[in-house]
């Protein structure tokens, strides 16, 4: 039988990252369960605690993260959301000397984009705000996981740009591009 934890907290520096990445080596190492850590912070420190910044780093050029999930989704690809995943995460071991069943989903700097541009799908169908989040709950409940067709970059004098992946429609692009502080629609 499976069970969802989730860790939250508004404020920052409480530990979050920190107190879901030892509960999801206690419920795999010592509670032999298996375990897939969700990583919705933007800061991504879950992922880093358990794959470190070059796994990470790895797992977004590869288009593995929650943010590269929700915009595969968005642009109707069909993917399979097992593909997102990392397994054998994690530097314990259990008692036996064995790697847990830990797995992770991978955070993205690119979940603030997400919320933008599931209001931006939706307020097409509508200019009424209550009917328009009322489908972006529906949307969001709906999603599973996918590939990002944009990706943000730090140009060399340090400003946010974008520039586009394969697979980008320009409809898409350009709805990344109104979402993102300090984006350039001139990114191609």
């Amino acid at each position: 039988m499976a069970f969802y934890m989730a860790v939250a907290n508004r404020k920052g520096g409480v530990g979050k990252s920190t107190m879901s990445t030892m509960l999801a080596y206690a419920f795999a190492v010592w509670g032999g369960k298996r375990v897939l850590v969700v990583d919705l912070d933007t800061q991504c420190n879950a992922s880093f605690i358990l794959v470190g910044g070059s796994g990470w780093n790895d797992a977004r050029k590869a288009d593995k993260t929650i943010g590269d999930y929700f915009y595969n989704r968005f642009d109707h690809e069909i993917t399979d959301p097992k593909s997102y995943l990392m397994h054998g995460v994690g530097d314990v071991l259990t008692p036996s000397n064995k790697r847990p069943s830990l797995s992770l989903l991978p955070g993205s700097v690119l979940l603030e984009d997400v919320q933008g541009e599931l209001y931006l799908k939706q307020s097409t169908q509508s200019r009424d705000p209550a009917i328009v989040s009322n489908h972006v709950r529906q949307a969001a409940s709906a999603s599973s996981l996918a590939r990002t067709s944009a990706r943000a970059s730090v140009a060399s004098n340090g400003t946010r740009t974008s520039a586009a992946t394969r697979g980008t429609s320009s409809t898409s692009r350009n709805a990344l591009l109104r979402t993102r502080p300090g984006a350039s629609s001139s990114a191609a």
